[in-house]
């Protein structure tokens, strides 16, 4: 698993926090633009992230952060 660490920027105009991954963070994970991520809080000032999936039968998971395998 890789660390990195970013700021997180607030919009005034949307009251919405970005948090800016980058391209090749994005890439290495397989996310795209309009994913769901969900942010979950590991209980110790770390944080790990993981996409929104759907299965087989349509049931909603999330998957841990892992680098694509291509």
């Amino acid at each position: 698993m890789t660390a990195n660490t970013v700021k997180i920027i607030y919009d005034e105009e949307t009251d919405e926090y970005i948090l800016p991954l980058g391209n090749d963070v994005c890439d290495a994970v397989g996310w795209n633009v309009g994913d769901t991520i969900y942010w979950h809080d590991n209980g110790d000032g770390t944080y790990t992230l993981t996409k929104k999936q759907q299965d087989a039968h349509g049931l909603e998971h999330d998957k841990r952060l892992e680098p694509r395998k291509d």
